[in-house]
């Protein structure tokens, strides 16, 4: 039987090639990743650890081929994960899911679905939010529903742009509000010091999309 830690080993190792800008060989890691996790899957169905090493490396993969832009690829494997939990894209409520939705939306909204994109933000938010709430020590859960105010920001505001009427400052309200409480948190980060460098990145691009917000708020 191969070593169940092999999986785990080439989904890391995907994840730093992504960091590094290989979307390509982060591909063939999280291949390597699935294939393993899908053979030891095979010889004991019932395994709940193996079927998680194959929902992560599922999920891993779609990443790395949405940085490599094969959208209809990540979306299926995305859609993978989900059925793997058993449910359609309406269902589950756990944290563990809100990346795969996160996903979905990320790679629906670069194929410029936005309807369907928008869809998946209002079900990944929700579940952030309460993961957040239930452990608001974890910097990793707060930062995340940070960032997913921001991305589900831009998409919601676009989608806004094709509404009419009341729809359409309704929504685009709701984008600004995202927006606020994404900076709101960045900046509570910040102050405690808590804010990664990897996230630093967003708060320049929080502030700015804030201020774009604020001027094109509906009166």
């Amino acid at each position: 039987m191969r070593s169940k830690r092999r999986p785990l080993t080439y989904n890391t190792l995907g994840k730093v090639l992504i960091e590094k800008g290989d979307a390509k060989g982060a591909i063939e890691s999280h291949k390597r990743a699935l294939d393993i996790a899908e053979s030891l899957l095979a010889e004991d169905p019932t395994n709940g650890e193996h079927k998680r090493d194959a929902e992560f490396a599922l999920e891993f993969l779609g990443y790395a081929q949405f940085e490599a832009k094969d959208y209809n690829s990540a979306l299926l494997n995305f859609r993978k994960v989900l059925s793997m939990h058993g449910e359609n894209s309406s269902g589950n409520k756990g944290d563990s899911i809100s990346p795969v939705y996160a996903g979905m939306a990320k790679t629906l909204a670069a194929k410029n679905e936005l309807k369907e994109s928008v869809e998946n933000y209002y079900r990944v938010i929700p579940i952030a939010e309460e993961s957040a709430k239930q452990s608001p020590m974890n910097m990793r859960k707060v930062s995340r529903l940070a960032v997913y105010y921001l991305e589900g920001e831009k998409v919601l505001a676009k989608f806004a742009g094709g509404l009419r009427g009341e729809e359409r400052d309704k929504t685009y309200r709701n984008a600004c509000e995202w927006l606020q409480k994404s900076a709101v948190i960045f900046d509570e980060m910040k102050r405690s010091r808590k804010l990664s460098r990897l996230n630093e990145k967003y708060l320049d691009e929080v502030r700015n999309e804030l201020s774009k917000c604020q001027q094109n708020l509906p009166k």
